[in-house]
């Protein structure tokens, strides 16, 4: 593969993961097929040029603009330090090099039926994309939630409960960072199932 392409692949990693370290960064380009760098090339190559919109810290490659402080990927960090790496194949990995694109899910999907006719479909499309960016980013849900409510959208009385279930789909079925690139429903089934790739 070329600099340029490595350098892409790098970026959509840190798209998808949030803050993935050298070491990790290797194992992905040797999934996606390139193994022909060694963590330190790939520490040089990145070092010598720091893909658009990342930053590299201590051989950590992150999103530029997504915290103010390091300590808030630090937390990240924390609390993804157990959970197995989420590996995508390359069509699936590269959009992420849009650090704001979300996987639009079937989950996704229902939740903006429940909203239809309430405002333009594209206006609400956005608005769920920005609410799943904030919980893949580390929102909790119930925060997240709020933001959508606070919307001016209304949930009718008998739709209560199929909100609470949409939502808690829409939820499980996000890319997280501390999930470290996997949905929880895919963390949960790869930890209940011994897997450690998607």
């Amino acid at each position: 593969m070329k600099e340029e392409e490595i350098r892409n692949i790098c970026t959509a990693a840190a798209g998808l993961y949030g803050i993935i370290h050298v070491r990790q960064l290797s194992e992905v380009l040797a999934y996606v097929g390139e193994t022909n760098h060694t963590r330190r090339r790939l520490l040089g190559l990145l070092e010598e040029s720091v893909p658009a919109n990342c930053c590299l810290k201590e051989g950590f490659l992150y999103c530029d603009h997504v915290f103010e402080r390091w300590a808030d990927w630090e937390r990240i960090l924390e609390r993804s330090a157990r959970k197995p790496l989420c590996l995508l194949p390359l069509e699936e990995l590269l959009p992420y090099a849009d650090h704001e694109y979300i996987e639009w899910t079937p989950a996704a999907e229902e939740l903006l039926s429940l909203f239809e006719g309430q405002g333009e479909r594209a206006w609400l499309r956005q608005l769920l994309e920005q609410i799943a960016l904030d919980m893949r980013r580390g929102k909790a849900p119930q925060e997240a939630m709020k933001r959508l409510l606070a919307a001016d959208l209304i949930v009718r009385e008998e739709d209560l409960r199929r909100f609470g279930d949409c939502f808690a789909r829409f939820y499980h079925s996000t890319r997280l960072y501390i999930d470290r690139g996997f949905t929880p429903e895919e963390l949960k089934n790869a930890h209940f199932s011994g897997q450690k790739r998607h």
